[in-house]
């Protein structure tokens, strides 16, 4: 089925551009079918995954008449009023995503879609996708759901495969609102490691919304806090004075301080050694820089203890202040594992 195009002149009536006569073959993603297809359209519906304006159509002469006669023919397919595909574009999540921006004539992705188009923490791709406009627009839509923002000309956006989206530092705060502490963190870390964001770019984000009433805000504060360049570091005695506080409310075997390391003496000492469970707690105050990069010197330490009969528990000055019954069961846990097991 070969798709057409037409040109209105000065009289109304419509007549073909010869020059745009020659046929040319358009592929819309893998697997679509093949169809002729005449350059005006082609060039733009290959652009935004097959989607088209009518106020597009019309800047390239064609008419609504015509426009509505392939809609009729079932050989273009109309989202709404706005929006049309051209046949053999096949439907995915990019081309959802293009009509979602293309609805408004103020648009960007932003929320899952966002996080699924930047492949942040592996987030699945949910529809309709979110769109964000300002705030004086409507929030009706018939191909995505809205969300009106007082910020929508400071935010940070990028263009993925031709889809405006928000930054993936503007994606992690929408997507604070959806997720856990933990997935959240996880985020976070992936984004500052791959120097996609920085923490200066995310405290801004953050200074930009405090006051709000925002999900996921209270999640965020102590996360970047702690990642900051001038973020708090406790001294080792302050560190040392907490963990005992924490480890004095449990009945434990005998606890030795800053134990040599049992298989290497003299190459390093522990901060904590429950020889009867064989096991080792460490605390870790640094901060967080600090700590992602000696994570690979931390790791070979853990797997030397692992090799020699210890495990390892790890605690972190924000888990010792925040939760201590936690860091209480995990060290009760890991010694009645211990001796269940009988190694």
């Amino acid at each position: 089925m070969g798709v057409d195009c037409a040109y209105s002149d000065r009289n109304g009536l419509n007549k073909h551009n010869e020059h745009e006569d020659l046929a040319l073959t358009a592929r819309f993603g893998h697997g679509a079918p093949v169809l002729p297809i005449r350059s005006p359209i082609v060039e733009l519906a290959r652009a935004q995954h097959g989607v088209v304006t009518l106020q597009q159509l019309r800047a390239v002469g064609i008419t609504e008449r015509f426009a509505s006669r392939r809609i009729a023919n079932a050989e273009w397919t109309r989202l709404s009023y706005r929006l049309i595909v051209i046949s053999g574009a096949p439907v995915t999540p990019l081309q959802q995503c293009a009509a979602a921006v293309l609805s408004r004539e103020a648009a960007f992705i932003s929320g899952r879609a966002a996080a699924w188009l930047h492949g942040i923490g592996q987030t699945p791709y949910s529809q309709p996708p979110e769109i964000t406009v300002p705030y004086s627009a409507s929030g009706r839509n018939a191909v995505a759901k809205v969300r009106r923002s007082q910020h929508f000309s400071t935010i940070t956006t990028n263009v993925v495969d031709g889809i405006s989206v928000a930054s993936p530092a503007e994606t992690i705060f929408r997507m604070s609102e959806y997720v856990g502490r933990r997935r959240l963190t996880r985020m976070i870390d992936d984004l500052l490691l791959q120097e996609r964001s920085s923490t200066v770019e995310l405290g801004e984000i953050y200074l930009r919304h405090q006051g709000e009433r925002m999900r996921g805000m209270a999640s965020l504060r102590p996360i970047l806090m702690e990642r900051l360049d001038d973020a708090f570091v406790p001294t080792e005695s302050e560190l040392e004075a907490l963990a005992d506080r924490v480890l004095g409310a449990m009945d434990l075997p005998a606890v030795e301080r800053q134990a040599p390391l049992p298989w290497a003496a003299g190459a390093g000492r522990l901060d904590r050694l429950i020889r009867d469970w064989r096991l080792i707690v460490e605390f870790d105050g640094r901060s967080w820089h600090a700590r992602t990069e000696a994570f690979e010197t931390d790791r070979e330490r853990d797997h030397a203890a692992l090799r020699n009969g210890y495990r390892t528990v790890r605690l972190t000055w924000r888990m010792l202040t925040e939760r201590p019954e936690y860091c209480r069961r995990l060290i009760r846990d890991m010694g009645e594992l211990r001796l269940a097991s009988g190694s």
